[in-house]
């Protein structure tokens, strides 16, 4: 029952009306409480996926969502992996949390998900979880340098520069390119792009700031001595030549 109750919600809850009477008859911690079943669980499946629904487009809804505590449950629902449809929703119920929202931000960070949003990534652009999670990960680096050295301590710079080869025909591959930009790690992801041969030319924004990125670190290492700088440095520009 409560999880067909939950579906029923998840197809209610595409309007804006209906979010906002969901939220106004106490349907959140209820849809929150479902979560605990963990990701075998049909009713959490369908709890994160009208949760996913509440979401999008809704502050309030967003807020009312972290003050139920559901960030955590979310978070553990991620561990479900790349095949868990449960994860997939619970991925996308945080990406749409971390939009512009510094709050909910800090809490998805505290509460471990950027490593389990990072190990979404490995399965590449065609699937629904790893859009999900570099959608989650790309709002949570905009203006935030606690979330982007944390996505750089979790190992997300060369699991973003390989989605990359997707191309830029690939929304995915595109979200990847943004957070790129948006980490500032420059060096690391030099390093990330040199390692896995990426070609970021079709990122424009992305390859832009490389390269210069790229001749400053160059310029610079010329006009020192260090020779391990400077062949690096070298490489790095050849990278992205």
């Amino acid at each position: 029952a409560a999880e067909d109750a939950a579906g029923a919600l998840f197809n209610v809850a595409a309007t804006s009306a209906n979010k906002e009477a969901i939220r106004e008859a106490g349907g959140i911690p209820p849809l929150v409480a479902l979560l605990a079943g963990g990701v075998e669980s049909g009713a959490a499946e369908n709890a994160a996926a009208a949760l996913w629904n509440m979401v999008i487009g809704c502050d309030v809804n967003s807020d009312a969502i972290r003050e139920a505590g559901a960030i955590p449950q979310l978070v553990a629902l991620l561990a479900g992996g790349v095949e868990s449809k449960t994860a997939e929703n619970a991925a996308g119920v945080l990406c749409n949390m971390a939009s512009g929202n510094t709050a909910t931000c800090d809490a998805i960070r505290e509460a471990g998900a950027v490593p389990q949003l990072v190990a979404l990534l490995a399965v590449g652009t065609e699937s629904g979880a790893a859009e999900n999670a570099v959608g989650a990960l790309a709002n949570l680096a905009i203006d935030c340098d606690v979330n982007r050295d944390a996505i750089r301590e979790a190992g997300g710079i060369p699991s973003l520069v390989a989605l990359l080869a997707g191309g830029a025909a690939s929304g995915v591959a595109e979200t990847a390119a943004d957070t790129l930009k948006e980490m500032e790690h420059f060096d690391a992801v030099l390093s990330a792009v040199a390692s896995a041969h990426a070609d970021t030319a079709a990122f424009e924004d992305l390859h832009a700031a490389l390269v210069n990125a790229a001749t400053a670190r160059l310029e610079a290492a010329e006009a020192g001595t260090d020779v391990a700088a400077l062949e690096r440095a070298i490489e790095q520009a050849a990278a992205v030549a």
